[in-house]
């Protein structure tokens, strides 16, 4: 009987030690991943700011003006290049690709119509609609009637679905780039 007892207390004592064991080291795996934690929560310094504004009107506005400038404005260089159409391989269409200085600007081009692909504006005084590259962000602000934080350095501008966005680049408080990105279906 005797035997039985000590067997019994030595196995409750280690028992007890393991629990304990097992207690700390979660305790420590715990702490460590905590630490680990609070490193990703810290954020970058080196992202921009940026915001998103939904205005379908004012996007489709500044589509049919860079459509229109890249048909009338004589200072773009163009280049057209066949491309075969997506949903009929019988049918070419044409990828109409515009230059002047630091502006670009990219059109695809079918039979019955012309989507604007992409853009990217970037010239001094190039402007879409009273918005000119070197302007303060003051009077970008004046010119959207919006309140756009000094923080900010992307400010994305779109229709509700997404599929048509305007890109404005700040640096310094100064418009330095506006960028469009097109989905062509």
């Amino acid at each position: 009987m005797n035997h039985n007892f000590y067997f019994i207390l030595i196995l409750i004592f280690c028992s007890v030690g393991c629990k304990e064991t097992v207690q700390d080291t979660n305790l420590k795996s715990t702490n460590s991943s905590e630490n680990t934690r609070s490193e990703f929560d810290k954020p970058n310094k080196n992202i921009p700011v940026t915001d998103t504004i939904i205005k379908d009107d004012l996007v489709y506005e500044w589509i049919e003006e860079l459509l229109n400038k890249a048909d009338h404005d004589e200072e773009f260089s163009k280049i057209k290049k066949p491309v075969e159409n997506r949903y009929n391989p019988d049918i070419i269409d044409t990828l109409i690709n515009l230059n002047s200085q630091l502006d670009q600007i990219k059109i695809y081009s079918s039979d019955n119509s012309k989507i604007l692909k992409s853009a990217r504006i970037q010239n001094d005084n190039s402007d879409l609609k009273n918005l000119k590259i070197g302007m303060s962000k003051s009077q970008f602000n004046k010119v959207l009637k919006e309140n756009i934080s000094s923080q900010i350095k992307s400010l994305i501008i779109s229709n509700l679905e997404q599929t048509n966005i305007f890109e404005f680049q700040f640096q310094d408080q100064i418009l330095t780039e506006i960028n469009y990105y097109g989905y062509l279906d």
